[in-house]
């Protein structure tokens, strides 16, 4: 019950999260396109990130730990995107 509960408050937070970036009356449109992109980095991620691995493991054994600062620089830049869009937001 208790994991039924948090997927469901989960779920409700992330769908009322979108409506804050979607327009009124574009909100479907916003989620929409998050859907597709969500789905295509679902499935070019992976491959990608083994690439990633396994190149600098195979011409330096022992350099394919340093493939974690590629998602890394991405989470960082997605949050100072976001940072930008609420600042923009604000005026």
């Amino acid at each position: 019950m208790v994991l039924g509960a948090a997927q469901a408050g989960a779920n409700l937070g992330w769908n009322l999260g979108h409506n804050d970036f979607g327009s009124l009356g574009r909100t479907q449109h916003y989620m929409g396109v998050h859907v597709t992109l969500t789905g295509l980095r679902g499935g070019l991620a992976p491959p990608l990130g083994v690439l990633a691995y396994m190149g600098p493991e195979r011409a330096w054994p022992g350099s394919g730990e340093y493939a974690l600062v590629l998602p890394v620089a991405l989470t960082t830049a997605g949050a100072l995107g976001f940072k930008r869009m609420r600042a923009a937001l604000a005026h």
